[in-house]
């Protein structure tokens, strides 16, 4: 047997990225991009990217070669030009099959500073951005005179270039007009400025108003400065003010006298504002009437967040003494939009002493400082509050407090080893005193430090040394705290009886020398017992070796006596986790176990030290707190000189770009990140592993991080060395580190020609040194080409690539491209020649024919260097397998290009054939050679998203501005896109752009320029139509127009609350209020959302009770959008009112019952107490026990009645329509309800805590889950698989769609959730027919996989099941060799657990016998195997009777196959049958033997009635095989419901010259016992054309059968689909479904379809699991599926 090739994956290595040590002549630079060590060589693929994600052109990736390993390397390059001032980042991205990774390379030319001058207050600013590199000098003058700037500090950009920032303090207002201030800055040994002349003329300014007016009084008060050089202008003028284009009250503005300041005199003018206008983002607008002097501006900048608040106050303790500062930091986007005040103890506000501003990037951080008095500092409450841009409708102010409260300690006493450790917790302030006593008597303690928790309070830790073993029993140990005048304790009592404790092994031993030493001790009163007793030791289930066990002698402490016995183990036993158990011979002495516990993160380490300064006379206590979940998983030694190391990184080795004049290469090596710096060495060795004598090692140098680097170099002759290695070798305690660098001598290029495109590539490798010279030639002429740069490879040798562009199609055949390389004085070449012959090429249907004329217009191009063998080429299509109508095809003549002839064939075809996925292929026949090329859309997941982007400032009517499309897809092919404007005629963009993202997708920008006119005043449309689009091919769109739209408004009963969904408005920005009559009253906001469109919606709630709500009361939802106001209102209703619930969770769980409640309400107990309520359940009146009706109850001025039907849970979970009538008065009402069925069951996530939980601690568990209507989802949960409970809240969120996310909360202990298993099951509208809810499970056990291998075809499939966590690797083996597999995805089940499935596409049937097949699979660090071996022996299957034999003939004819690899073997072997036990032989026939391959066949069938068949009668075939007996079952499966039927057909009339398909859909629990025919017109039953079957996760199948008709039998016939299956009624008559086009699609309550979604869901085909169905549904479903038009279903 032939041994498949490729089978071994290898992921590449992380790319290795380098560049030209400075730009070519011609200003380009050269990057590389290298990696290696991957297999199969042709999955490789490389791209370069820009920092923004866009495509760098001109990406050259050459062939990968083959190393000697046998893996491969592959080399990319790229060409930029350097860039000029700011930073670029590339990214080389490698992708393949076995792993993708990236790298990243930063450009960097320099960049000249931009400078602007700013004013600010009374000073001046000096803002310089975008320079580089970083230094530079700043000078201020003031006229010519220098003069003092404060300079802040340098900061770099995330573009790596840098910002300054200087400020001159300067009393403007003082100086005198004219004078010229200037900042000269010097960069790169140039000089920029800028300048600013102070004006004498006329100035106003508009100031943001004052905190303190906002806090106390809730107003704005802005001020208008009006400040000039003459005293009667400035008296003279007038100020006037707007708000949002409206001039304000009189009362409002405010007007002062003119004061002077030197030579400049102000007049103020006040405007008050109420909060709510100025923080709705009003513009207020300040003007003068003076000429000339434009108007001043202010508003609220709204949007993002709320800005966050940071209190910093004091690390160490304050005296009431003292005074102290505390710091609120407030980060915003915008100065103005903030405010800020202080309270103490609640009293008024106050403001700061004062306020700091810092920028950072577009951020602004600003800080308040408040000074208060020790005693308020530890005794007062002190709250910063902001108020904001994007405060909300109740402008209540954002509050930070850092006020710390007393807080009494929590204590508690811990053994830990012989010692008790006493842990204080909680407790503030931070003084306190600890005592501790034994019996009575005090004795000393060692305290640790005292520490903060993030909270504010703080926890302290006292031990206590005391030999536990060797006290008197009953001995009584106490820890007293004193804090706060109070006191508190704890205490521990030693225990008297005869016990035996194992003790953790010791980490002196772990650390010095590599063994675990465990100590077992057996304490007793008694001696003689205590001698007596013998011990005994397991680990991980085995004795040890006597070696490692010792035993001691007895030792008295008191009255106690000890005997102590050892274990010596290794620390990598000890660390895997085997349980170690010592034992003693005493009887009722429990044996005493020890094991790590091991899961989780490596604990955290922290080093507390003096916060003072520490005197070399001094003692000082270090303390090292290490936080684990169990105290024997951690052992802790400390180091002096050394306490520290980090190891060395790899060394980065250079060298210089060409040797020195003196014939030597300098070659440097670099390492950093070490600890110590004394224990670092170098050395240099060649590729015999000499030293390399004349290195040199620097001295090793700190760097900020308070690590070091050190540096070596060597000196060699380049000439005497040949092709020599290198390597530098970096020895550390810590760890070493090698980098090799190989030193090249003359070496000549190789040469190889590349087609690349219409192009040649030369592709020069492997010489050294670098100088060459390249040349091309046609045939014998010289022609130019273009070369690219020389790059070093890794080895130090050079590789360079020069392109020749030549035409390669329109060249002669036979002409001759030469690229010749002069190297070292010789000359090296390789050449090609043009081909002769012709081409083929498809190409996709162009986006305008899709649109205008809805039609998918391919082009199928012929190209070759031959008129006569072009024009005598035909071209023929087919779509789908068949040829298409003679009017669809059309066939151009033949145009010339060059020597290049081109002939063109087109295809029209509808576009929902197009996109139906249908396969297109374009055959030609040229001088007896026959080619093909196919095309199809590749459909599956979801359609494109779209985002237009569109100019952030405001485009004036003559400006041209470009909108740009950007369209996400999977598939270039798949995406066609066009525009509108104002809903005319589609246009294509001006260009479209394709950008290869580095997950696989495809970005598809298309661009359009249009005027500012129509940018302002046109709706501008862009649509897409892909792969994916839905059955009415309208395409999918995105507008950026930018009307103002009004909102429109709905009040909606929402339960006892009234919801107001306010929609398609633009802008964003709006107010909601409520009224409750007349009276304003406070509703809950929703988060605004933006619609597809680009209009907005926003939901407000109003929680109020409606049924106790006086009658006639008036509700108002009023909305201001744009200054304009809207508002719907809704009255409390008079009359009486019905009401429907949904069934509670609680009985559908438990009792499995549906308990629905109709509640009657009114305002009148007669008409309430005399209305009947009467029931109907799918239109039937249901039993007169399953209806209760209740008493009158009131509730204010209400009254209720409730009446309650209960319904099976089958009935309610099957869709049927429950309605509850009502008569009161003579007028009847009635409500409905039923389940809403349909589309996928809801996915369910359980939200638990990242941290670990105490047993004392109480934790809240989240169960979430996603559903289109709450009335479908009940929520319960389980702890330890007892009775279902209710979690302790439900929590409803709505989405943008209309769907609703459902929060249940649950509170269990920590010790219930560390310990038991805890189920959130939820039951829903499309549960199974055995009603078993979905459980999510958030139990955190690791769970190892079970492993299984099946027989799959001839195929091997390993199925493994309930596996946690996820992540696990899978490998095949053929006997010993390695070979590969095919993966499915991995899905979780249900319960939490996963599965996974690989395949081994193996012809079994022709391996050799005894061949072995492995699973192996590696999860958490473990492997698990499974194996199967290709058997010798002959193989037996029995089949299961065809449809037609029971239909036709009412017979059942079963097969039984005998399968073998010796004819002799199966020709003699005997079949026999059995039918109930019984032997039968008058109905059986048997087959003569067949060859397929090296397998023998023979078939014995055996008929049956149909009656016995489906009486469940089980069938057995015998056979006997050289003294072998094999024998094979069958029979049904009965019992359950019977399959439930559904026909699909199309939702579009179908002319009679069409063809359509009918979907018949039948759901069983085994594909067995379904059996599916066809009849047309009540004739013979027919087959279907195939049969497709699809594996639920519930394990119930279900069967696709399709029946292709013509469109001339679907218009005019009757089509039944007919099955027959294991739970027939009497006469064994089939289940008939039946439908035809007269047929209206009439929609069932528990069954219907969406347009917009494949009937089936994508979920079912994430859940193809173990059976050969679901391997068949793969082949043959997305063959025949993707053909299937959107289809209705009917009953």
């Amino acid at each position: 047997m032939s041994e498949q090739v490729g089978t071994s994956q290898s992921a590449p290595s992380v790319p290795f990225v380098v560049s030209q040590c400075s730009p070519s002549d011609d200003g380009l630079l050269t990057l590389g991009c290298l990696t290696s060590g991957f297999l199969p060589a042709e999955s490789l693929r490389f791209s370069w990217t820009d920092g923004s994600g866009g495509a760098v052109s001109d990406a050259v990736q050459y062939p990968a070669v083959q190393t000697r390993d046998g893996k491969f390397t592959a080399v990319s390059h790229v060409r930029v030009q350097p860039v000029e001032g700011r930073a670029k980042t590339l990214t080389c991205r490698v992708e393949h099959l076995a792993g993708s990774q990236n790298k990243d390379i930063t450009l960097r030319g320099s960049s000249p500073p931009t400078i602007r001058l700013v004013e600010f207050g009374q000073s001046i600013m000096c803002v310089i951005e975008d320079f580089y590199p970083k230094p530079l000098s700043i000078k201020w003058k003031k006229d010519d005179r220098e003069v003092r700037g404060r300079d802040w500090k340098t900061t770099e950009n995330d573009s790596g270039s840098y910002r300054a920032v200087s400020v001159l303090d300067e009393n403007l207002a003082s100086s005198s007009p004219g004078t010229k201030y200037i900042c000269e800055v010097t960069h790169g040994g140039k000089t920029y400025s800028d300048n600013l002349t102070l004006r004498a003329q006329f100035a106003l300014k508009i100031n943001p108003p004052p905190a303190k007016e906002l806090f106390i009084n809730k107003k704005a008060v802005l001020k208008c400065v009006l400040s000039g050089d003459s005293r009667k202008e400035v008296e003279g003028a007038t100020v006037s003010w707007t708000v949002g284009g409206r001039s304000p009250a009189t009362r409002d503005v405010g007007v002062g006298g003119v004061t002077q300041a030197g030579s400049a005199f102000t007049k103020t003018t006040t405007l008050t504002l109420e909060e709510s206008v100025w923080f709705s983002g009003s513009e207020v607008i300040c003007s003068t009437s003076r000429d000339q002097t434009a108007p001043e501006k202010i508003s609220v900048k709204r949007g993002g967040q709320r800005p966050s608040i940071v209190i910093y106050k004091p690390d160490k303790t304050v005296s009431d003494s003292d005074s102290v500062s505390l710091v609120c930091e407030v980060s915003s986007s915008d100065l103005a939009n903030v405010y800020i005040m202080w309270k103490v103890n609640g009293g008024q506000y106050i403001e700061g002493n004062s306020m700091t501003t810092i920028k950072n990037d577009s951020t602004l951080i600003v800080h308040s400082y408040l000074t208060v008095t020790g005693k308020q500092y530890n005794s007062a409450e002190i709250t910063c509050a902001v108020k904001d841009a994007n405060i909300q409708n109740d402008f209540q102010p954002r509050t930070s407090s850092p006020s710390k409260t007393n807080s009494s300690p929590t204590i508690r006493l811990v053994e830990i080893g012989q010692s008790i450790m006493c842990i204080i917790k909680n407790f503030y302030p931070k003084s306190l005193k600890i005592k501790w006593k034994k019996d009575d008597r005090e004795v000393r303690g060692r305290d640790w430090k005292t520490t903060e928790n993030d909270s504010g309070s703080y926890r302290a830790v006292s031990v206590l040394e005391a030999n536990l073993t060797s006290l008197s029993p009953g001995s009584k140990y106490t820890c007293e705290v004193t804090h706060g005048d109070k006191m508190y304790s704890d205490s521990l009592s030693y225990k008297a009886n005869f016990y035996l404790k194992i003790n953790p092994p010791q980490a002196k031993d772990l650390f010095v020398n590599k063994k675990a030493v465990i100590s077992c001790v057996i304490t007793g009163d008694n001696q003689k017992e205590v001698e007596g007793a013998t011990v005994s030791w397991t680990a991980g289930g085995r004795r040890p070796a006597t070696r490692d066990v010792g035993v001691g002698g007895v030792t008295q402490a008191g009255s106690a006596f000890t005997k102590t016995s050892t274990l010596t183990l290794e620390e990598s036993v000890w660390f895997s986790g085997d349980e170690v158990i010592c034992s003693t011979s005493r009887d009722q002495t429990a044996p005493e176990k020890i094991s790590v516990k091991r899961g989780g993160q490596r604990p955290s380490i922290v080093i507390y030290k003096p916060d003072k300064t520490v005197s070399d006379s001094d003692k000082v206590s270090l303390v090292c707190e290490v936080s684990s979940s169990d105290l024997a998983n951690v052992y802790i030694m400390w180091l002096v000189n050394g306490a520290s190391q980090s190891a060395p990184s790899v060394p980065f080795v250079v060298s210089q770009c060409s040797p020195s004049d003196d014939g030597f290469v300098t070659l440097g090596c670099l390492t950093t990140g070490f600890l110590p710096a004394e224990s670092l060495r170098f050395s240099w060795t060649d590729g015999s592993g000499g030293a390399v004598s004349d290195a040199v090692q620097y001295p090793a140098v700190q760097t900020r991080d308070g690590k070091f680097t050190a540096v070596s170099h060597v000196r060699v002759q380049q000439e005497q060395w040949k092709e020599k290695t290198l390597t530098c070798r970096v020895e550390h305690p810590a760890g070493s580190q090698n980098k090799d660098i190989t030193v090249g001598a003359n070496s000549p290029p190789t040469i190889r020609l590349v087609e690349f495109g219409q192009s040649i590539m030369c592709i020069i490798e492997d010489f050294y040194p670098k100088s060459l010279r390249i040349k091309w030639k046609k045939d014998d002429r010289e022609v130019r080409g273009r070369d690219w740069k020389t790059t070093e490879n890794d080895s130090g040798s050079y590789r360079a690539v020069s392109v020749l562009e030549a035409n390669l199609a329109s060249s002669s055949p036979g002409t001759k491209y030469t690229c010749e390389v002069t190297h070292g004085g010789k000359t090296y070449s390789d050449n090609l020649s043009s081909r002769v012959q012709s081409s083929l090429k498809i190409n996709p249907p162009p986006a305008k024919e899709l649109f205008i004329n809805q039609r998918a217009v391919l082009e199928c191009v012929l190209s070759g260097d031959s008129r006569k063998e072009v024009e005598g080429a035909t071209v023929s299509w087919t779509a789908g397998g068949r040829s298409p109508a003679t009017r669809d095809v059309r066939v151009g003549g033949v145009t010339q290009a060059g020597s290049a002839f081109t002939k063109t064939s087109t295809l029209t075809l509808e576009e929902s054939v197009w996109f139906s996925g249908t396969e297109v292929i374009c055959y030609t026949s040229v001088d007896q050679r026959t080619a093909s090329e196919k095309i199809s859309v590749k459909r599956g997941g979801q359609r494109p998203s779209i985002v237009i982007y569109k100019p952030d400032k405001t485009v004036s009517d003559s400006d041209s501005v470009s909108l740009v499309c950007e369209v996400s897809s999977s598939d270039l092919a798949n995406v066609y896109v066009m525009w509108k404007v104002n809903g005319g005629q589609y246009i294509e963009g001006n260009s479209l752009t394709t950008i290869n993202k580095n997950d696989n997708k495809l970005i598809v920008l298309s661009y359009l320029t249009v005027t500012g006119q129509q940018y302002n005043s046109a709706e501008i449309t862009c649509a897409v139509k892909d792969a994916n689009i839905q059955n009415d091919f309208q395409p999918r769109t995105s507008s950026p127009s930018k009307t103002n739209s009004p909102p429109t408004i709905r009040l909606v009963e929402f339960g006892q609350s009234i919801m107001c969904i306010i929609e398609d408005f633009y802008p964003k920005s709006l107010r909601i209020k409520w009224k409750k009559n007349d009276r304003e009253v406070r509703g809950r906001d929703w988060k605004t959302t933006e619609n597809d469109s680009g209009s907005y919606r926003a939901v407000s709630v109003l929680e109020v009770n409606l049924a106790s709500s006086s009658p006639g009361t008036k509700y108002t939802c009023e909305v201001t959008h744009e200054g304009k106001t809207y508002s719907d209102n809704l009255s409390s209703r008079v009359q009486s009112s019905l009401k429907i619930n949904p069934p509670p969770a609680k009985e559908l769980f438990i009792n499995k019952k549906a308990v629905i409640e109709c509640v009657l309400s009114g305002d009148s107990r007669k008409e309430v107490e005399g209305a009947t309520v009467s029931w109907t359940a799918g239109g039937r009146s249901p039993a007169t026990r399953d209806v209760r009706v209740g008493g009158v109850t009131q509730a204010g001025s209400a009254f209720t009645k409730t009446s309650t039907l209960t319904l099976e849970e089958s009935v309610w979970f099957s869709g049927t329509e429950v309605i509850c009538s009502t008569s009161v008065d003579q007028k009847t009402t009635s409500d409905k309800i039923s389940v809403k069925r349909g589309g996928q069951r809801p996915s369910i996530v359980i939200y638990k805590p990242d941290k670990t939980v105490s047993d004392s601690d109480s934790v809240s568990l989240v169960c979430e889950f996603s559903s289109s209507d709450l009335a479908n989802v009940y929520v319960m949960w389980k702890v330890n698989g007892g009775q279902y409970i209710e979690g302790n809240s439900l929590t409803t969120i709505i989405q943008n769609y209309n769907t609703l996310i459902v929060l249940s909360y649950l509170t269990v202990t920590g010790q219930q959730y560390n310990s038991a298993e805890i189920t959130c099951a939820v039951k829903d509208a499309n549960i199974q027919n055995d009603f078993q809810p979905r459980t999510s499970s958030p139990s955190k056990t690791n769970s190892p996989p079970t492993i299984r291998l099946v027989e799959f075809g001839q195929s091997i499939m390993c199925i493994i099941e309930d596996f946690y966590p996820k992540s696990l690797r899978i490998k095949w083996k053929k006997d010993d060799r390695e070979v590969r597999g095919r993966d499915w995805k991995t899905t979780e089940n249900d319960s939490g657990s996963y599965r996974a499935v690989s395949v081994l596409e193996e012809n079994l049937a022709s391996s050799s016998p005894g061949t072995k097949y492995t699973c192996e699979v590696t999860h958490e660090g473990r492997t698990y195997s499974d194996n199967l071996s290709s058997r010798v022996q002959s193989s037996l299957k029995i089949n299961p009777p065809p449809a037609k034999e029971l239909f036709i003939n009412q017979r059942a004819v079963i097969e039984c196959v005998l399968n073998g690899d010796s004819r002799k073997e199966v020709e003699g072997a005997t079949v026999s049958w059995t039918v109930g036990g019984s032997p039968v032989t008058r109905d059986v026939r048997v087959g003569g033997v067949t060859q397929a391959g090296s397998a023998f066949t023979k078939t014995s069938t055996l008929t049956l009635e149909e009656s016995v068949w489906f009486s469940g009668t089980e069938v057995i075939c015998y056979t006997s095989v050289d003294q072998r007996t094999a024998s094979e079952k069958i029979s049904v499966k009965r019992g359950g419901q019977r399959p439930s039927i559904v026909i699909y057909k199309p939702d579009k009339t179908v002319s009679d010259s069409d063809s359509v398909s009918l979907v018949c859909e039948v759901s069983s629990s085994d594909l067995a016992n379904a059996y599916i025919m066809w009849q047309v017109n009540n004739g013979q039953y027919t087959e279907g054309n195939s049969t497709a079957t699809i594996i639920k996760k519930d394990n119930t199948l279900i069967v696709l059968s399709y029946l292709t008709v013509t469109g001339k039998q679907y218009n005019s016939e009757k089509f039944a689909c007919a099955v027959k299956d294991a739970n027939m009624k009497i006469n064994n008559t089939p289940a008939i479904h039946t439908t035809s086009l007269s047929d209206l699609p009439w929609p069932d309550p528990g069954w219907y379809v969406q347009c917009d979604k494949d009937p089936l869901e994508e979920d079912e085909f994430n859940s193809l699991w173990s059976t050969a169905s679901s391997f068949i549904f793969l082949f043959l479903f997305s063959l025949l599926y993707s053909t299937a038009q959107c289809l209705y279903r009917t009953k």
